[in-house]
């Protein structure tokens, strides 16, 4: 009996509206205000704070030509595992350490938790129509091909090069797991 009531909170879970798994790039979940946050990038020096623009990996490297050294950080909007102060530490250090400075949203889930945060910096997401490909998984990737990582993991042999990327001009030189001592303290009291 036991074993058909888990089957049954199971099969209630899964179909029901409050369990979602984000497969694609949530756009057609945001309500239509959010939706009409998001733009196609017309030219990086436009994009204005408050707005989220799609962009793909060769725009990107285009971009990266024009700033002497920049930082890279794709990310979830609600991933768990970043703090309080998670897009406020990336803009403080990119500031501190003379970085212009990239913030990638790998998707919308929960997009509106992240311009609430009134950064005062435009945000871009991966274009997955430019890519033709709807799992976010593999939109992901090609963007990321795009952008040299799997190449520059490649001269790592195969390690990971972290979530923050660093470039100068549109080479990629150097990859972080964690910001500042802090955050990586305190990721590893959170394991």
């Amino acid at each position: 009996m036991r074993n058909i009531l888990i089957l049954l909170l199971l099969t209630f879970l899964l179909s029901s509206c409050l369990f979602h798994f984000v497969t694609d790039n949530y756009y057609s979940y945001l309500t239509p205000i959010e939706q009409a946050r998001i733009k196609h990038l017309s030219a990086f020096e436009d994009a204005k704070a408050g707005n989220v623009y799609k962009i793909t990996g060769n725009q990107l490297m285009e971009e990266l030509k024009n700033h002497e050294k920049s930082m890279v950080y794709s990310f979830a909007n609600s991933c768990p595992s970043h703090s309080i102060n998670h897009l406020y530490e990336e803009k403080k250090y990119a500031e501190e350490n003379g970085l212009k400075l990239f913030l990638i949203m790998s998707n919308y889930s929960n997009m509106a938790q992240t311009i609430n945060k009134k950064l005062g910096l435009p945000l871009y997401s991966i274009n997955n129509e430019a890519y033709g490909i709807e799992k976010s998984r593999k939109y992901y990737k090609k963007f990321r091909e795009e952008i040299g990582f799997y190449e520059y993991q490649e001269s790592l042999d195969g390690m990971w090069p972290g979530s923050y990327l660093f470039y100068e001009g549109d080479k990629l030189v150097d990859g972080k797991n964690y910001l500042t001592e802090e955050q990586e303290k305190a990721a590893k009291a959170n394991k």
